[in-house]
């Protein structure tokens, strides 16, 4: 008889619980607009493919791999940019205005912002350099003018830049 008039209190409090927690249970969804935002930007970059739309790109190493590891990521980067806001940033310092672009320089000790230039070409092409010594802008508008359709590293001023044509869509 104890037996069942505890077993009968024990699932009367756990209904009683149950009751109260429904009707005062409060669903905080408040983050879950940021964390669509960053799945759709996960997604985003999962299925970012460099280059674009078939331009042909060729990666024969001209300089130290680490710099062009580093211009190829950027580059990818870039394109994300473009996909979100249908431009090329006019600078690097643009690339703040992804959310996902802040946390990855923080993680790489904020290298890129501090070490990476861009020239934006009016036909969508653009050339990015990073290191120590970036080109000046009348080498890097030549290259914008003779660079045909691939993208490719060259040699510039005792420096290097990734060169990456606008697209060729149709």
């Amino acid at each position: 008889m104890f037996a069942v008039v505890t077993t009968m209190a024990i699932v009367g409090g756990c209904y009683a619980y149950l009751d109260y927690s429904l009707r005062h249970m409060q669903l905080d969804l408040s983050g879950l607009d940021v964390f669509l935002a960053r799945l759709a930007a996960t997604v985003e970059i999962a299925t970012l493919t460099t280059p674009r739309c078939g331009s042909p790109a060729e990666y024969l190493p001209t300089g130290d791999q680490r710099r062009e590891a580093t211009m190829l990521y950027v580059a990818t980067i870039v394109d994300l940019y473009k996909t979100t806001f249908g431009k090329l940033p006019n600078s690097i310092d643009d690339l703040d205005k992804l959310p996902s672009f802040d946390n990855a320089d923080k993680l790489n000790g904020s290298q890129v912002r501090k070490s990476c230039s861009i020239h934006v070409d009016a036909s969508g092409s653009y050339v990015l350099a990073c290191g120590a010594s970036i080109p000046p802008a009348k080498v890097m508008d030549d290259l914008l003018r003779k660079a045909g359709r691939i993208q490719r590293f060259y040699p510039l001023d005792r420096a290097e830049a990734l060169y990456v044509p606008g697209a060729a869509c149709p």
